[in-house]
C-alpha cells in the first residue's frame, strides 16, 4: 500500500496552485476510481471511514453535482499540501483516505451514475449531527464568556 500511497501523494501534490475544472477532473476519473477502490479494499480506510462519511456529508451542502466535485476536488489537494508542509504524515494519510473515496463518488453523480441513496443520507445525518454537536459547544463556550 506504501507505494499506492506516494502514487496518490504525487497525484494530488501534482495539482497543487493550479485550478482544475470538473471537465479536467473527469479525465482522471479511472485512476482517481483505482486509488478509491484500492484504499477502501486497505484495512486502514476503517480508521478514516467516520471522517470519510463527515466529508461526503459536508460535500452535499452543494446541491451541484459540478460544484460538489470541483470544490471537493480543490479541498482535497489543497488540505493535503497543507499537511505535507506542516510534516503531518497522519493528517496527510486522513486526506488521502478520506477524500479519495470522496472523489470517487462526486465524479459518478456528475455522470449520473446510481449512488447508494441510504449511504447518502447518512452521510448527510452525519455532517448534520457534527454541526448541531459544534453549535451546542459554541453556545457552551459562549456562556462561559
Amino acid at each position: 500500500m506504501g507505494q499506492t500511497i506516494e502514487e496518490i501523494s504525487d497525484f494530488l501534490l501534482g495539482f497543487k496552485n493550479r485550478d482544475v475544472l470538473e471537465n479536467e477532473i473527469i479525465e482522471y476519473k479511472d485512476q482517481i476510481k483505482a486509488y478509491a477502490h484500492a484504499l477502501q479494499a486497505n484495512e486502514a480506510f476503517e480508521q478514516y471511514k467516520d471522517k470519510y462519511l463527515a466529508l461526503r456529508g459536508y460535500a452535499y451542502r452543494l446541491d451541484n453535482a459540478k460544484l460538489r466535485l470541483y470544490y471537493s476536488f480543490k479541498e482535497s489537494v489543497e488540505s493535503f499540501n497543507l499537511a505535507k508542509l506542516a510534516h503531518n504524515q497522519e493528517e496527510s494519510l486522513a486526506v488521502i483516505y478520506s477524500t479519495l473515496p470522496l472523489l470517487d463518488i462526486c465524479i459518478d453523480e456528475m455522470l449520473g451514475l446510481d449512488v447508494n441513496e441510504e449511504e447518502k443520507e447518512l452521510c448527510k445525518d452525519i455532517y448534520a449531527n457534527q454541526m448541531k454537536e459544534l453549535s451546542t459547544q459554541s453556545k457552551k463556550y459562549h456562556m462561559y464568556q
